[in-house]
């Protein structure tokens, strides 16, 4: 889903980071770049706390959101526009939702 700046906000996650382990269940992994895709994986430990995990993708000046609902290892790649420009990942932000606030 398409975002914009004003959504990057929460647990940033910038490329030059290797690993981020968020806690909680929840760690994010670059691939060897660094730069254009990672792995994020998300235990069932996070889901007995929060009801989601929203991920915003920054890339130059696009943005994109995921929202993950279920546990498991998540690719998060680099996407190509609808003009055929490519878009590398320079920075994730995690959002954590907590369960009080549904």
């Amino acid at each position: 889903m398409k975002a914009d700046k004003g959504d990057g906000y929460g647990i940033k996650v910038s490329s030059n980071a290797q690993t981020h382990d968020v806690g909680a269940g929840v760690e994010f992994r670059w691939d060897q770049k660094q730069k254009d895709e990672g792995v994020l994986v998300v235990s069932e430990k996070f889901f007995m706390a929060y009801f989601d995990l929203r991920i915003v993708v920054k890339s130059s000046n696009e943005y994109r959101q995921l929202t993950i609902t279920a546990p498991g290892s998540y690719d998060v790649t680099k996407w190509t526009d609808n003009t055929g420009k490519e878009h590398n990942i320079n920075i994730i932000w995690l959002q954590l939702h907590d369960v009080s606030i549904c």
